[in-house]
């Protein structure tokens, strides 16, 4: 069962839901919205370098960055075909009743900004930044400002529901946010 908007703000009155920092104004019908955070890595791609990764290679080498903090309000460019992690503006997510599930919004997949590639479910109990993965899909420059819409996250209960939840190195960790962001390196065969 997905919560409405009454559901969420009474989940989030109880403290089930946490989005910090809270702005009635992104609950929606049934979903919160999420802002453009101050966080991002650039991908390097092979038009900046015509290099390859290999399996086992370190992540961090994929990446430009990380960007220093950005000011709300400020703006950046994306290529076409640029490819950018980019932390939430919000943490948000829920203690142990519900599913908390990332999703773009239609007005971002109409200019083509690829908002979310995948992990869009998160675990029980996770409230944390949410690390999206943009991607430019148009033909023409973008530019994205911190603290602008870009995504949703929806909450479906739990049945039952389950003790504990979420307690994985991501959730109240000491680490700078941007620290959290880039991936495991991916095993080799």
């Amino acid at each position: 069962m997905i919560l409405t908007r009454p559901g969420i703000l009474s989940a989030i009155s109880l403290g089930h839901i946490v989005v910090d920092p809270y702005n009635p104004e992104l609950v929606n019908t049934n979903s919160v919205d999420v802002r453009v955070g101050q966080w991002l890595y650039r991908m390097r791609t092979a038009r900046y370098e015509g290099e390859y990764m290999l399996p086992g290679s370190d992540p961090s080498e994929m990446y430009l960055g990380p960007s220093p903090k950005l000011p709300p309000g400020s703006t950046f460019s994306m290529q076409p075909g640029d490819k950018f992690l980019i932390l939430t503006y919000e943490k948000i997510g829920s203690t142990r009743m519900y599913v908390p599930v990332f999703a773009g919004k239609s007005t971002s997949a109409r200019h083509w900004l690829i908002t979310h590639q995948a992990g869009g479910f998160g675990d029980v109990g996770y409230h944390s930044h949410w690390t999206m993965e943009i991607e430019n899909g148009s033909n023409f420059v973008q530019y994205l400002t911190v603290g602008e819409r870009i995504g949703q996250i929806a909450f479906y209960k739990c049945w039952p529901e389950i003790e504990g939840g979420y307690d994985g190195a991501y959730q109240d960790d000491k680490r700078e946010p941007w620290e959290l962001m880039l991936p495991k390196p991916r095993p080799r065969l």
